[in-house]
């Protein structure tokens, strides 16, 4: 059962926007970030926070596309001409960080560290960017004393009114109004990118849903509310009159009884297989025992007419014919492995020897020859 909200730890709700120049960390900067911190339970604001940030160094400026699409509006190009104007004296990112850490720790020494989370509604953005401008290394997972990451609105949105995250900021949230069936909360201030006011509005619209959501599961709960079915299923009560209420849902009703006559039909045809099984395992047995009787009776005819000793000596039942041992399964015969095959080796032309030429002698080496 969901407990109350005056019941739980978490109270408040610290709401924080970031306004940039562009996309890119390397190229771009952090040029104004804002905070606000509303009670839950009534969606009040306690206290807001707000700075301008100067950039890093020169290297950091505007992006073209950034001014195209989102700072040369016409609704919010008063916003750019304000920060333009307040850079100049604005405070340096240690310097904004510092005073936001000053901030954080006044609310939780005033609310208590454990009664407060941080919210977005573009949480990897704004994350990333404020983290930069934390003095020391710190991070937003620990400025509370624990692991508390912070809780993006958009996704719970999405979880509420069933719908997936690819949807826009304010269509997640107009679905999650319709399926608990309520009008969209009004905020005394608008969502207007001044990032004091923005944080202000995302910290009351959560407040508002999460106050709805745990009224509604308290009260299905405790029998008292049953589910439309048009949003998720529809879901019956069963056993008003016991002690315990128990919510069923009529898909699975209409499953138990599939899956009782299928079990009942599996069971007909387990035990009709059984009492197959046991018939041939009686006749079986049955026609063992007729041929037993058979023999007996066979026997007990040729008695007549014996005597005593004859007839204990016929009596003796013959012996039991043994079953024939079972065959030896047939092997396949082995075949001899065959022998590779000698390699061809090309038989050689012979060669024919001619018989050496001699060279002819000139006449005068022979006359000078047979002279000698």
């Amino acid at each position: 059962m969901a407990r109350p909200v005056e019941q739980t730890k978490l109270r408040y709700f610290i709401g924080y926007d970031v306004e940039a120049t562009g996309q890119c960390m390397k190229n771009n900067f952090m040029c104004r970030f804002g905070a606000s911190l509303v009670e839950i339970k009534t969606g009040k604001q306690l206290s807001r926070f707000s700075t301008f940030c100067k950039p890093p160094s020169d290297k950091h400026g505007w992006e073209q596309r950034c001014l195209d699409e989102f700072w040369f509006k016409p609704d919010i190009k008063p916003l750019y001409d304000e920060i333009v104007a307040a850079l100049p004296t604005a405070p340096t990112l240690a310097q904004a960080g510092n005073l936001f850490v000053s901030w954080i720790n006044k609310q939780i020494t005033e609310y208590g560290g454990e009664s407060l989370m941080f919210v977005s509604d573009t949480a990897g953005f704004d994350y990333a960017w404020l983290s930069t401008a934390l003095p020391g290394g710190m991070s937003l997972l620990y400025l509370f004393g624990e692991y508390r990451p912070t809780m993006a609105c958009s996704n719970f949105y999405g979880g509420v009114g069933l719908v997936t995250p690819q949807d826009s900021y304010w269509g997640l949230l107009k679905s999650a109004c319709t399926k608990l069936c309520i009008e969209k909360p009004c905020c005394e201030v608008k969502h207007n990118h001044d990032p004091a006011n923005d944080a202000q509005t995302i910290a009351f619209e959560t407040s508002a849903i999460v106050r709805e959501v745990r009224d509604y599961t308290a009260a299905i709960a405790a029998g008292k509310v049953l589910i439309d079915a048009a949003a998720v299923d529809e879901v019956s009560l069963a056993g008003e009159t016991g002690a315990s209420k128990k919510r069923v849902r009529p898909s699975e009703l209409d499953d138990s009884d599939d899956d009782d006559e299928s079990s009942s039909a599996e069971s007909g045809s387990d035990s009709s297989s059984s009492s197959s099984e046991s018939e041939f395992d009686s006749s079986d047995s049955s026609s063992e025992e007729e041929s037993e009787s058979d023999s007996v009776s066979d026997s007990a005819s040729d008695y007549v007419g014996q005597s005593d000793s004859d007839r204990q000596t016929a009596q003796t039942p013959p012996p039991k014919r043994k079953r024939p041992a079972a065959k030896a399964p047939i092997k396949a015969p082995i075949k001899a492995p065959i022998k590779a095959r000698a390699k061809k080796v090309p038989i050689k032309a012979p060669v024919k020897k001619t018989a050496p030429t001699k060279k002819p002698v000139k006449k005068a080496a022979a006359a000078k020859a047979s002279s000698n």
